[in-house]
């Protein structure tokens, strides 16, 4: 579908456009560089009615998940609203970061992925035979932070040891870790929950007995309202490949935890827990590569 000033495209730029929306093999980044190349196209066709400088977005649904990217061509100042988990990330940089004296911030690209029940399309049954892996890691205990830096509560995650057995092109979900919070301190004053989760919390993770390349990343956001701590885990997503049990054609996507976690506890009490669940998917690869 082409709106606003049509007759600018050429019929043999509608019709590379609908090519490009059929071509699952293509990578969602040379989407972009098509859709970018088709609009300097139509730009020169305008006579000044379009302009060369535009936003490109590509997203493509596949098994569980949605994966989307977008590139401000010509690095135009400002940013148009970029939603992620139903947040706006370019406001919240916008109320972050300050721009140079006389500057504004410009978005330049973005990159997403959705996953649940409500996105994607149906998966493929499963093939090949079944594999069995373990999945294991480091614990860590890491302090959170009020507002004026003052240390008011305490996170412990430890990975657990989980056997996984499953098959390419199938979708399993299982315990991944166990999280605990709790309030040591006098609690501070209050403070607004954050608009983007921090901090990063890195452990170690090894599938098979082999070690992943920079662990496992959690996002934490922590504030205080009514007198009352409050903690959020948000899902956070990885394609990992190169392991030795995947084929060189495959990857496995894990997205732990599997939903936001969310805990609410009082001063100097023992925090919640919970299993953090994670949700595996082994697939070949979307974009074709080898190795």
């Amino acid at each position: 579908m082409i709106t606003g000033y049509r007759d600018c495209v050429p019929a043999i730029q509608r019709r590379r456009l609908r090519a490009a929306s059929r071509r699952i093999r293509e990578s969602l980044t040379q989407v972009l560089d098509i859709l970018a190349d088709i609009n300097a196209i139509a730009a020169k066709n305008s006579k000044g009615w379009v302009s060369e400088s535009c936003r490109v977005t590509s997203q493509r649904s596949d098994g569980a998940f949605e994966r989307s990217v977008t590139r401000n061509v010509g690095q135009q100042p400002g940013a148009v609203p970029h939603i992620i988990g139903g947040m706006d990330i370019s406001e919240w940089i916008r109320k972050n970061f300050r721009a140079a004296p006389g500057k504004e911030i410009t978005f330049v690209q973005g990159a997403g992925i959705k996953t649940g029940a409500s996105g994607g399309t149906p998966m493929p049954p499963p093939t090949g035979e079944h594999r069995k892996f373990k999945l294991s890691g480091s614990s860590i205990s890491v302090p959170l932070f009020s507002s004026t830096g003052e240390r008011s509560a305490f996170v412990d995650l430890v990975q657990k040891d989980t056997m996984v057995e499953m098959r390419c092109k199938e979708e399993i979900v299982v315990p991944f870790a166990h999280t605990s919070v709790s309030g040591v301190y006098p609690i501070a004053q209050p403070f607004p929950r954050p608009l983007f989760p921090s901090p990063q919390l890195s452990s170690k993770l090894l599938i098979g007995g082999n070690e992943v390349p920079r662990g496992w990343e959690y996002s934490v956001g922590y504030w205080i309202e009514s007198n009352m701590h409050h903690a959020i885990f948000p899902p956070s997503s990885r394609g990992i490949r190169n392991m030795p049990f995947l084929g060189s054609r495959d990857e496995m996507v894990i997205v732990a935890p599997s939903t936001v976690l969310e805990f609410t506890w009082e001063d100097g009490q023992k925090g919640p827990s919970a299993t953090v669940q994670a949700r595996i998917s082994w697939r070949s690869r979307l974009d074709g590569t080898i190795g």
